[in-house]
């Protein structure tokens, strides 16, 4: 029986399967914000996500 490191290892993209990936991908780190309280971090996190979401989409 395969170990599930094992089954991992169908799931491993090649450098050419990598580079054909072209899928606009939003990060945020949290760790950044860390001096933000918690409602004006909302905040910020809210109108950073829309204003991606109305340049990407």
């Amino acid at each position: 029986m395969p170990s599930i490191l094992d089954a991992i290892q169908d799931y491993v993209l090649s450098d050419e399967e990598i580079a054909q990936i072209q899928a606009r991908t939003l990060v945020f780190d949290a760790e950044a914000e860390q001096f933000h309280v918690q409602p004006g971090a909302t905040a910020f996190f809210t109108h950073r996500l829309f204003d991606w979401l109305d340049q990407n989409l």
